[in-house]
């Protein structure tokens, strides 16, 4: 069963981070979403990478093309040395 949310997400991670809403890392909710910088080599500063806030400090996410969705911590490791920045494409209640 699939459920609409009224949602119009843009495809690549850069534009999604420029139309959702910041939000601090310490107010993240489930289902926010997490971006990443993760290719320093272009030159860009733009996401290129993003997850979804699962809660606890963790986000879920596809590592790249083929290879099994992930569950990574935002505190630790190489997803903390690359976390950019972190929206919200809904609304909070």
């Amino acid at each position: 069963m699939h459920r609409r949310v009224g949602l119009d997400v843009p495809r690549t991670a850069d534009a999604q981070s420029q139309v959702a809403h910041a939000v601090r890392l310490a107010a993240l909710l489930p289902g926010d979403v997490v971006f990443f910088r993760t290719r320093f080599h272009h030159g860009s500063g733009h996401a290129d990478h993003v997850g979804s806030y699962a809660g606890r400090g963790h986000c879920i996410h596809a590592p790249c093309s083929g290879e099994t969705v992930s569950y990574a911590s935002l505190k630790t490791g190489y997803y903390r040395k690359h976390l950019m920045s972190a929206g919200r494409l809904w609304e909070a209640n």
